[in-house]
């Protein structure tokens, strides 16, 4: 019995040592109101031409320069400022002008002149923008610009001003109108693929129109990457999707199907990150037969881990450093290369 007990003992603390090094070995720094950031959850990440870092929050929008932020918030008492401070998403397009998401609308920044253009819906012009909520932004390869919103899909005519609105089934009101992520293959750019609130359906451009591709039974989908093969990753309420495009049929296959995926991306190394609800930061490798599906996880006697495992978004700059955005603690940041060793 006492053989027993010992071997127990043995394996208790082996597995807690592990666990322990595998957090030592992944580093983050953490930036917060502290530090001058406007509002602890970050929404959405960007790096411009420049290389400047741009942070979206739930309360403004936020211009990292190293060991400052320069804010951008609403004014009332100007139409030249961001229509509204709940940052949703960010992009920039081929000329340089910054996008932004909010729940109150479009925004065009142009960083000659620091004013903002504003896109909002109105319900009396049917070329408004379809709705307020902007979830996502995407620049084809033909450089035509999409917007995704709580009410369906939008592509903006950059001379006019003026949207055209796209639906599935041409109903509004469907789970499938709700946009929260777009995406083009080099395999097929007659093609968008877009994420839901009821699956992954296929744009095509030339017919304007949708096709369902994927209900994955009718679960909201929040995002949507594409790797060197010109796979798609799906990353929703339920795990996170592996597609592989065919002439006729698509294949799919769900990983960690129990876990909400919030944000996800693949890495210059081709490794896939997700940001999950609450299951804090993981990380799978493809070419690894059993993928590898690594966890990093906030442990409170270790000031260098994860500060939170509520995760909303996930992001990698050109330098291979990785920027976390978590649900109310800040900024975490992770730079390989200051890490002793990276598991």
């Amino acid at each position: 019995m006492k053989i027993v007990k010992h071997i127990f003992l043995l394996f208790l603390l082996t597995f807690v040592c592990t666990s322990l090094w595998a957090q030592r070995g992944m580093r983050f720094d953490k930036i917060t109101i502290n530090n001058g950031l406007s509002q602890n959850t970050a929404t959405c990440f960007l790096q411009d031409k420049k290389g400047l870092i741009w942070i979206g929050t739930q309360n403004g929008l936020n211009l990292y320069q190293g060991n400052t932020f320069y804010l951008y918030k609403s004014s009332s008492n100007s139409l030249n400022s961001l229509s509204d401070n709940f940052i949703l998403s960010l992009f920039e397009d081929h000329e340089g002008f910054i996008w932004i998401g909010t729940q109150g609308g479009l925004n065009k920044l142009d960083p000659r002149t620091q004013k903002f253009t504003r896109y909002e819906f109105n319900e009396k012009a049917e070329t408004s923008l379809s709705d307020n909520y902007v979830y996502t932004i995407f620049e084809d390869s033909k450089h035509n610009l999409w917007v995704g919103t709580r009410k369906g899909l939008n592509l903006l005519d950059k001379n006019t001003g003026d949207f055209e609105r796209f639906y599935y089934q041409d109903d509004e009101t469907l789970p499938q109108a709700v946009i929260h992520d777009i995406v083009e293959t080099n395999k097929d750019q007659s093609r968008l693929w877009v994420a839901t609130d009821g699956g992954i359906l296929e744009f095509n451009r030339e017919k304007r129109a949708f096709k369902l591709k994927i209900g994955y039974q009718k679960r909201v989908v929040n995002v949507l990457t594409v790797d060197k093969n010109n796979d798609i990753w799906a990353g929703a309420e339920r795990g996170f999707l592996h597609i592989k495009l065919g002439k006729s049929r698509h294949y799919y296959g769900v990983i960690n199907g129990y876990e909400q995926i919030e944000d996800m991306i693949i890495d210059q190394k081709g490794h896939i990150w997700l940001a999950t609800q609450d299951g804090g930061l993981k990380r799978f490798r493809p070419e690894r037969k059993s993928g590898a599906l690594k966890r990093f996880i906030n442990v409170p006697s270790n000031p260098f881990s994860i500060s939170s495992n509520r995760l909303v978004s996930i992001f990698e700059d050109e330098a291979g450093i990785l920027w976390i955005g978590t649900d109310g603690v800040g900024v975490n940041k992770h730079d390989r290369h200051k890490s002793k060793f990276e598991l």
